[in-house]
């Protein structure tokens, strides 16, 4: 298993070396900098992990060895300003996205400084009448990017959205039914998006959101899947609420299997909210 970063509500964040035998080691933020609730958790290509500090409506970047501090984000709704932020991810050039959960939008900037700041959304979801609802979101929590563009989780109108731009260009979304409660997302790298389903307790896998979900996976072990990361094409790695252990799934012959690897309590991670893999 490759070495693993994991927020946890409790715990804060806690990084797993990818030799098991090896103890975890939690981050210690600076004095004075204390985090809370500690949410979705990327990684920078200076080495820093940045993650969502929920509670104080902020977006914090930190090194492994505790240094290296910087921050984002204070309550509220206008440019630099952040309300329960969830979702953290880093896509082309380094830019940074924030999944604005409080304020039902998609953040971008181009560094911890918040240079290059755009936001995208307002409240809403499907309705009769609207059935894309396009630009609005009801609860965004998790965001992934790539070349293509931002693959948004919004749980809140059961859907899962794909964005080229941070406008209403390229608005791809799942219809209604096709996910229940996407908690987490993950790119494979042959571009193929894996959705941590919380409420149908599967993992559901699609190329192109209006195109639909082309395959899912349900396992006892997957009770639950909280956040997901690929590692290849054929393995993931699920973080799974209640069993409390991390959750490898291998695809071999074109079936999917499950095998419960770690145990997250003995780990120290009671709560945990999102992964990422480190290099």
């Amino acid at each position: 298993m490759p070495s693993l970063a994991l927020t946890d509500l409790r715990s804060g964040i806690v990084v797993l070396p990818a030799d098991a035998a090896q103890p975890p080691l939690k981050l210690v933020v600076p004095p004075g900098k204390v985090a809370s609730q500690p949410y979705g958790v990327a990684h920078l290509s200076d080495g820093r992990l940045a993650f969502a500090d929920r509670a104080n409506h902020r977006v914090v970047a930190i090194g492994l060895d505790g240094a290296d501090f910087a921050s984002f984000g204070t309550l509220g709704s206008g440019v630099g300003e952040l309300r329960f932020p969830s979702g953290v991810a880093t896509g082309p050039g380094d830019r940074i996205y924030v999944a604005d959960t409080g304020n039902h939008r998609i953040v971008a900037v181009d560094s911890m400084s918040a240079d290059g700041w755009e936001s995208y959304g307002i409240k809403g979801g499907p309705t009769g009448d609207d059935p894309l609802a396009i630009g609005r979101f009801a609860e965004p929590i998790a965001v992934v990017a790539d070349a293509a563009g931002v693959i948004v989780a919004d749980p809140g109108a059961a859907r899962v959205v794909r964005l080229s731009t941070l406008d209403d260009d390229g608005w791809s979304a799942t219809a209604a039914g096709e996910v229940r409660g996407p908690a987490a997302l993950a790119l494979r790298p042959n571009g193929a998006i894996v959705v941590a389903d919380l409420i149908a307790r599967q993992l559901a896998f699609l190329t192109t959101p209006s195109d639909g979900v082309t395959e899912t996976f349900a396992d006892p072990l997957l009770a639950g899947p909280m956040a997901v990361a690929a590692v290849s094409d054929e393995r993931l790695i699920v973080c799974v609420v209640p069993l409390g252990a991390l959750v490898v799934v291998d695809r071999s012959s074109g079936v999917w299997s499950t095998f419960a690897d770690r145990s997250l309590e003995k780990l120290g991670v009671r709560r945990p909210t999102s992964i990422c893999l480190l290099p």
